[in-house]
């Protein structure tokens, strides 16, 4: 349900895909087993990963802004059954949006977001 896909030594960051059902839970355990941190987390620990970022969950931390702000990418199934992925290094639109704005807090209006890849420090 987790897994470290990349590690760079210099950001001292982590990126973790983790199914987008997860609980925040279950992923903070994970992550501190593999002595790694979340940059922001919610007080409740019961939210859904995917579910935290599509609706805007706020984070616990001033020096980082919502979760949302934290994930590196999404992986979601459109509407006919194909599935996307959009990172921050996607390239810029031509109307100067980046694809992963319209990713985070996209209260579902893309499709159902199925993975997300998340920064977390060590």
């Amino acid at each position: 349900r987790m897994k470290m896909v990349s590690r760079n030594e210099e950001k001292r960051e982590a990126i973790v895909v983790v199914n987008a059902g997860t609980r925040e839970d279950e992923f903070t355990y994970w992550v501190t087993q593999n002595n790694l941190a979340l940059k922001t987390v919610t007080a409740g620990g019961i939210f859904s990963i995917a579910g935290m970022t599509s609706n805007d969950v706020h984070g616990g931390s001033i020096a980082y802004g919502i979760f949302a702000d934290t994930c590196e990418g999404f992986r979601i199934m459109k509407w006919d059954g194909s599935i996307m992925e959009v990172h921050e290094d996607d390239p810029v639109r031509p109307d100067g949006f980046r694809p992963i704005q319209f990713a985070r807090v996209n209260l579902g209006l893309l499709g159902v977001v199925t993975q997300v890849f998340v920064k977390c420090r060590f």
